[in-house]
C-alpha cells in the first residue's frame, strides 16, 4: 500500500511539474468596461478559453494555470476578434488594444482590432514558423495583381452571360497561362505545408501549424498525422487534429447524448425527439448557407413522403444571430422541429454546415453526409421503409 501511495504521490508531482500560471494584463480603447475577453485556442471547433478577463477603467488582467503551450485568439464578447498569439507557462503577457471597430455580418458580429502584443516566449518561433504563410499571400497578391484585368475581363463576361466570349477567352494563350500559374502556385501551398508540418512532426508544433493555416482536413491528411510523434499527438493540437481526422460518428456507432432546448426553455434528449419514431435526420444547418436551404426543399419532399410511416426531421442551426435564425425559419417554413444550438453541433463535432446524420430510433447511426443527401436521401429512405 505504501508503494502505492508513493507512487500515486509522484504521478502527482510529475504531472504538475510543467503546469505553471499565465498572466495576461492589458490596457483597452475602442472597448467599454464590462466587456469580456477570451483568449481561445486556435482549432476548428469552438474550444473552451484558455483565460477570461473583464475589462474595467480601460484595464483587464486575468491569470490561468495551464501545462502546455497555446496558440489562442482574442473573442470579445464571444466574438470573434482574432490577433493570435502564443501563451505558453510562466509568461506574463501584455496586450495593448488601441482601437476596436465592431462589424456585424450575417454570420454573426467580429471585431476589428489594432493590438500590440508583449511578453510571449514562444511568439518569435511561432512567427518564425509561420512566416511561409506571410511569402505565399504575397505570391497569391502578386498573382492576382498580375492577372486582375483579365480576371475583370471575365467577370464581365459572365455577368453578360456571353458564353462565346467565355468559351474563347478559356482557349487564349493569356487565360492558359494564368491557369497553369495558378496550378503551379496551389501546388507550391501543398508542398509548402507538408514541408512544414514534416519539420515540426516532433512536436506540439506540427498539429498547431496544421490547425492554423488549413481551413479545414481532408482524409489525404490521415498520413501526415500518423508521421506524428508521440510528444506531438499527445499535445492538445495533436488530439485536437485526430478529432478531426478520425471523428467517429460514422455508421454503426452510437450518436452522443445531448439535450436541446427549445425558445420556451423547454429539453428535449433524442428520446424525446425519437419517440415513436423509426429514423430522425439530425440536419445541422444556418441561415447564410446556401448549400444548406438548397437541399431544403429536397428534405421537404422525403419528410412528406415518410413522415407518417416514422421518419422525422431535427434541424439544428449553428447561427450566431437569432434574428438571422427567426428570418430563415419563416422564409423556409420547416415542418419539423427546429432547434439553435452550438453546443450540440460541438457535440457531434460539426465542422461545417450542411451536416445530415441519418439515426434510428435507438440512437444508432445509420449514415451521414453525402449518402443522405439529394438524391441519395430518398434511395436510403426508400431502402429502409
Amino acid at each position: 500500500m505504501k508503494r502505492i501511495f508513493i507512487s500515486l504521490v509522484a504521478l502527482v508531482l510529475t504531472m504538475g511539474v510543467n503546469a505553471q500560471n499565465l498572466k495576461i494584463s492589458g490596457s483597452v480603447k475602442g472597448l467599454h468596461d464590462g466587456d469580456v475577453l477570451t483568449f481561445v485556442p486556435v482549432t476548428h471547433d469552438d474550444p473552451e478559453p484558455v483565460a477570461t478577463a473583464k475589462i474595467a477603467n480601460g484595464q483587464f488582467k486575468t491569470d490561468a494555470t495551464i501545462n502546455e503551450p497555446y496558440l489562442v485568439y482574442i473573442k470579445v464578447n464571444g466574438n470573434w476578434a482574432g490577433q493570435r498569439f502564443m501563451v505558453s507557462p510562466g509568461d506574463d503577457i501584455n496586450v495593448t488594444i488601441t482601437g476596436a471597430q465592431k462589424n456585424e455580418t450575417e454570420r454573426g458580429a467580429h471585431y476589428n482590432l489594432n493590438a500590440k502584443v508583449e511578453g510571449s516566449s514562444l511568439q518569435p518561433t511561432y512567427l518564425e514558423k509561420i512566416s511561409i504563410r506571410e511569402e505565399l499571400n504575397k505570391e497569391r497578391m502578386d498573382f492576382r495583381n498580375r492577372y486582375k484585368d483579365l480576371d475583370a475581363k471575365m467577370s464581365k463576361l459572365y455577368q453578360a452571360n456571353d458564353q462565346e466570349g467565355i468559351k474563347a477567352l478559356k482557349e487564349s494563350a493569356e487565360y492558359k497561362a494564368m491557369s497553369a500559374d495558378d496550378l503551379a502556385f496551389f501546388k507550391k501551398v501543398e508542398s509548402s505545408y507538408c514541408k512544414l508540418f514534416a519539420d515540426n512532426s516532433n512536436s506540439f508544433w506540427a498539429p498547431l501549424l496544421m490547425l492554423d493555416v488549413m481551413a479545414y482536413f481532408t482524409p489525404d491528411m490521415k498520413s501526415i498525422y500518423d508521421g506524428f510523434s508521440a510528444e506531438a499527438k499527445q499535445s492538445y493540437f495533436g488530439k485536437k487534429v485526430k478529432e478531426e481526422l478520425f471523428p467517429g460518428g460514422g455508421a454503426g456507432e452510437k450518436i452522443p447524448e445531448f439535450t436541446l432546448k427549445d425558445e420556451s426553455g423547454k429539453a428535449f434528449t433524442y428520446a424525446d425527439l425519437a419517440k415513436g419514431k423509426k429514423y430522425v435526420l439530425l440536419d445541422f444547418w444556418a441561415s447564410w448557407c446556401a448549400p444548406c436551404r438548397k437541399e431544403i426543399p429536397n428534405v421537404k419532399k422525403n419528410y412528406e413522403a415518410y413522415k407518417d410511416k416514422g421518419f422525422e426531421v431535427v434541424s439544428i442551426s449553428i447561427d450566431q444571430k437569432v434574428d438571422a435564425w427567426h428570418k430563415a425559419l419563416k422564409e423556409e417554413q420547416l415542418p419539423w422541429p427546429n432547434f439553435l444550438s452550438n453546443e450540440v453541433a460541438n457535440q457531434f463535432k460539426v465542422k461545417a454546415v450542411p451536416t445530415m446524420i441519418l439515426v434510428d430510433a435507438n440512437g444508432t447511426i445509420i449514415d451521414r453526409d453525402e449518402a443522405v443527401r439529394g438524391e441519395n436521401l430518398g434511395k436510403k429512405l426508400a431502402s429502409l421503409f
